[in-house]
């Protein structure tokens, strides 16, 4: 019996404790049930995208378009692209460049795709864009349409090469050439960039009219604006639809430190020698560098000392000088380092002397410092007794322009004389070689003509010459047959 009391008492506080648990258990799991109670959804991804037209392109031609977005996730998920394809006949007119697959693309987001249009035949092509995603497969369209060109570049890729900043250089070259059997009006030929500052259409610009197989040319330049490497193009469109002909455009900017010196010599002479002006270059540093094309400069002097003869430029008449300008010297100096000579004849003036001075030097095709050192000319062989032997223009000893002038066959001279004595009117040539003596012999003091028959002499410009005792004038004339 102890031992059966023993196990009661063990066991009767066991099934009193179950007994508690299972009525605290009821509510408790009540209570859970209330709580785990919910809605439950099922979440759908969702994408779209669009169809792509390509254009116009000619055959051969290529074309590249990225689109930003091309799918997009319009669900509240993200999603999974795995791939995306061209199928369809004209497959091979097209390809996927970029963005392929496989991809995630968040919920609101989308997906760029880039695609190429290559044909290689006339005509519109079609062709589907399979997208492949984790639910389903998709299917838009792509079309592009290709033509024959009529047109072709005969001239792709033009390098102005490397230029000092400032300079220009043109190039003059065949662009483009008629394909077709008939003419073709090009509408444009436009420039593209991405430069469109330092590069030109100087000649030839559109619109022009290609003959049957026939080219055209056009003159471009590049003018260096910026240092480095730049990039321009020009594109052409033809009568009848666009084309897509580009020429590309390459040339570089350089800094250059380019100087040069223009300068002339000390020279003399006596009273109807030729005196040979030379025009040199000193100090010239990388010139040849810069895209200049040649010197320009102005020679000032004092007009009654010097009389230009032969091919040197008349220039014009400023107060008591002559100013010269010389266009288009040399960019490299002969042995003797002169770029030029110009003739002159040395006349008695009102001064003995002259500077000859140059300025307003300058590159043409570059922008460079160009210096002056100025020359000297000294009249030489001047009898001073009785007075110097110069011209005065306030003086009564006159040498009156000749009427007519220009003239033909003969012309009237007038002159005055102020001193009784061995007085000469005589005619030279430019080169001082007397032609025609007009008076030689004793005169009084005053006014006196003679006139000049030229009617064996050629056409072209004389000197007519006074000497008297004390001074010597002369004037040029023009006889013109």
């Amino acid at each position: 019996m102890k031992n059966t009391g023993y196990k009661y008492q063990k066991y009767v506080p066991s099934l009193l404790v179950a007994a508690a648990l299972l009525l605290v258990a009821s509510p408790l799991r009540a209570q859970i049930s209330d709580v785990s109670d919910a809605v439950f959804s099922i979440v759908v991804p969702r994408s779209a995208a669009q169809a792509v037209d390509m254009g116009l392109l000619q055959v051969g031609g290529k074309r590249d378009s990225l689109l930003v977005p091309f799918v997009r996730n319009t669900g509240p998920a993200r999603i999974r692209i795995d791939a995306i394809s061209i199928e369809g006949a004209d497959a091979s007119s097209f390809s996927v460049i970029a963005g392929q697959g496989p991809v995630f693309v968040p919920a609101g987001d989308g997906h760029p795709t880039g695609f190429a249009f290559h044909p290689s035949t006339p005509g519109v092509k079609l062709a589907t864009i399979a997208v492949f995603s984790q639910i389903d497969t998709q299917y838009y369209s792509i079309r592009g349409e290709a033509y024959e060109p009529r047109i072709a570049l005969e001239t792709v890729l033009i390098d102005f090469g490397v230029l000092p900043l400032g300079a220009q250089r043109d190039s003059t070259l065949v662009m483009v050439r008629n394909l077709s059997a008939g003419q073709v009006e090009v509408l444009t030929a436009e420039q593209g960039g991405p430069d469109l500052l330092q590069y030109s259409v100087i000649d030839g610009a559109a619109p022009f009219t290609l003959s049957p197989l026939g080219t055209h040319a056009m003159t471009l330049r590049f003018e260096a604006r910026s240092e480095g490497r730049s990039s321009g193009s020009i594109d052409f469109t033809v009568d009848g639809g666009a084309t897509a002909l580009r020429a590309l455009l390459f040339g570089e900017g350089v800094a250059r430190d380019a100087t040069a010196t223009l300068a002339t010599d000390t020279l003399s002479a006596a009273a109807g020698e030729i005196v040979s002006v030379p025009i040199r270059l000193r100090d010239a540093r990388d010139v040849l560098f810069t895209g200049a094309r040649a010197f320009t400069t102005e020679l000032r002097f004092r007009a009654s000392l010097l009389v230009p003869i032969g091919g040197t430029p008349k220039g014009s008449i400023d107060g008591a000088d002559r100013v010269i300008p010389l266009d288009d010297l040399p960019l490299q100096a002969d042995a003797d380092g002169v770029l030029a000579r110009y003739d002159f004849m040395a006349v008695l003036g009102d001064v003995e002397t002259t500077p000859l001075t140059l300025s307003n030097s300058a590159a043409i095709g570059a922008s460079f410092p160009v210096f002056e050192s100025p020359g000297f000319f000294r009249l030489t062989d001047i009898c001073r007794e009785g007075g110097d032997r110069l011209f005065d223009a306030q003086g009564t000893l006159r040498l009156a322009p000749n009427r007519p002038n220009p003239f033909n066959a003969s012309t009237q001279i007038e002159y005055e004389t102020i001193e009784a004595g061995f007085t000469e009117l005589y005619v030279t040539d430019l080169h001082g070689r007397r032609l025609a003596t007009l008076h030689a012999g004793s005169l009084p003091p005053g006014t006196h003509s003679a006139v000049f028959d030229a009617a064996d002499f050629p056409s072209g410009s004389y000197l007519v010459v006074l000497r008297t005792v004390s001074q010597t004038l002369m004037r040029r004339i023009q006889l013109i047959k």
